[in-house]
């Protein structure tokens, strides 16, 4: 028998090796065809051939790097790839290109502070990206959340291929051919990629991302997957922010509905009272099919386990599956603190549970300090730059001075620190729409005479320009420290899941810093509460502030 399986590994060994040598070689002259700026015009690519200039830059044992960022969603991506985009041509000396998703520099913060610098960033942004803007595409194609048809042809494939003992390199899909071909003109040519798209988070748990694919192609390059942890009782409101704030795409959300009760629409926060709140009566809002929101902690406190959690996977399941496919995970803490602990959790602390490298620059479990970046970077974008972008030493170098600079002119950072949080994909308060949902309910608003986004705009309005208010400072409706105890322990089972990964013990001090922290955003921060329609519209202000819309 052992014979026999001898001479079977010996076959298989004989016929698999001189196809994957050809492969190879194939993908190679078509690196060089499109490194060398030569285009056969037959239109496979719908894209310019890439000119790659910037330096190399690889491991000791001469691998390029792929850091891949893949969120998840709402744990500061935004202000990530607002700097990576932004500063293309520190990345571009530290021998990377940036090949995510790209923001336009109006929506975004500025990098620096230098009034010069600012006027020309357009300027550093087009000249810096070069050809290689064009292919952005192609990576988008074959790893972001628009590229589900592109993994399911791979599925196809994967399926013909046992059905017809088809050989793999012959029934590759367009799209991730396309990305193969460009991924080995830059490996080839020795420069390394930042990738960065928070929905792969929404792919990464379930069953459909291609990982085995995914694995062979990058099976040449120094790997390092970034997944950004925040604290899950911060996380969970700001989802549920992201689910329910108007936006594109989300049309229902701009139109009125009709709803009976509490129990059946899981509106909450007194919505219901506010138009007689008897079970089964109906409200006085035109039916537009719109999309009912429900209160945070209704949401939450059903959700805490299970669905939310599926439909937006937090950083805990994406580092574990990510981990558990063979990919070099590292959990990034997103949160600011004063602790030398979470620092060294994030400079990567003893140990090498987050996989450690032979270059001699990563520092255990990940961190990547890059050498004389001393002193503690505080602001996410600057750690993940400086501590898990391998050999980015003069894009940290600028990210370091541009914080020296702000910490020398708080008044000017505080006034950029606002103007960013307008710019790039802001928190916008429900409070508004469930006051505009509960006067419509209650006839107070016309529905069929003005829509949903302009009420809730002109409260908004009145409320914050008019009045000067903030959306806090409506009447609200808070669940009970009790109620929360749920979300609570399920954060800190959380938390201690992340230290497991992180290879630390969660003890009594971390324990204790963790619900004081949670103790801060339900009492001063108010993430669970909502706003008290009932209440509101008892106020003569509001009562005067209808009339005069009805009009």
């Amino acid at each position: 028998l052992i014979s026999r399986l001898g001479w079977v590994a010996v076959l298989l060994y004989a016929t698999t090796v001189p196809r994957l040598r050809l492969l190879r070689t194939l993908l190679a002259a078509e690196s060089d065809r499109i490194v060398g700026g030569h285009g056969d015009g037959d239109g496979d690519f719908d894209a310019h051939p890439v000119q790659v200039q910037v330096p190399t830059n690889r491991t000791l044992t001469g691998r390029p790097r792929f850091v891949l960022h893949v969120g998840p969603l709402k744990t500061g991506s935004t202000s990530l790839q607002c700097a990576f985009s932004t500063l293309r041509t520190e990345l571009g000396a530290d021998g990377y290109v940036f090949m995510g998703t790209t923001h336009d520099l109006d929506k975004c913060p500025p990098q620096d502070d230098d009034d010069e610098d600012d006027d020309n960033d357009d300027t550093r942004q087009s000249s810096s990206r070069g050809d290689s803007a064009v292919h952005e595409r192609t990576f988008y194609g074959a790893l972001s959340l628009a590229a589900k048809g592109c993994h399911g042809q791979l599925k196809e494939m994967e399926i013909g291929t046992k059905q017809h003992r088809r050989q793999q390199p012959d029934v590759y899909p367009p799209c991730w051919s396309k990305f193969l071909t460009l991924l080995d003109a830059y490996r080839r040519n020795g420069t390394s990629i930042i990738y960065s798209e928070e929905n792969i988070s929404t792919m990464a748990v379930g069953s459909g991302f291609p990982y085995r694919h995914l694995l062979i192609a990058l099976q040449d390059w120094d790997v390092h997957v970034v997944v950004v942890h925040r604290h899950l009782f911060d996380w969970l409101p700001s989802a549920h922010n992201e689910e329910y704030k108007p936006g594109p795409g989300k049309v229902r959300l701009g139109r009125w509905f009709r709803m009976q009760s509490t129990g059946n629409n899981g509106i909450g926060g007194g919505v219901a009272s506010a138009f007689g709140g008897k079970k089964g009566k109906l409200g006085k809002c035109v039916d537009q099919g719109g999309r009912a929101v429900p209160t945070v902690y209704d949401l939450i406190s059903r959700n805490v386990h299970h669905p939310t959690r599926k439909k937006w996977p937090d950083a805990m399941q994406v580092a574990m599956a990510m981990r558990r496919e063979g990919m070099n995970a590292i959990l990034v803490p997103m949160e600011e603190d004063d602790d030398d602990e979470e620092e060294d959790r994030d400079r990567g602390g003893d140990g090498d549970a987050n996989g450690g490298h032979e270059n001699g620059e990563l520092e255990p479990r990940g961190g990547n300090r890059n050498e004389g970046m001393g002193g503690k970077a505080r602001d996410l974008v600057t750690r993940v730059v400086c501590n898990h972008v391998p050999g980015a030493s003069g894009t940290c170098r600028k990210l370091l001075m541009i914080r020296r600079r702000r910490e020398e002119n708080k008044e000017k950072k505080e006034e950029m620190v606002a103007a960013a949080q307008k710019r790039s994909n802001p928190s916008v308060s429900l409070h508004y729409d469930a006051l505009a949902v509960g006067a419509c309910h209650a006839g107070l608003i016309n529905g069929t005479a003005i829509s949903r986004g302009e009420a809730r705009d002109a409260i908004r309005d009145h409320h914050e320009i008019t009045n000067g208010g903030r959306p806090n400072d409506l009447p609200l409706s808070c669940p009970t420290e009790d109620e929360l105890r749920p979300v609570l322990e399920a954060s800190m089972d959380d938390e201690r899941e992340a230290f497991k990964f992180w290879g630390q013990t969660w003890g009594v001090t971390e324990e204790g810093r963790h619900r004081e922290k949670f103790r801060r955003a339900m009492l001063e921060g108010k993430k669970f509460c909502s706003v008290d329609s009932a209440r509101a519209l008892e106020e003569e202000s509001w009562i005067s502030f209808f009339a005069v819309m009805r009009k």
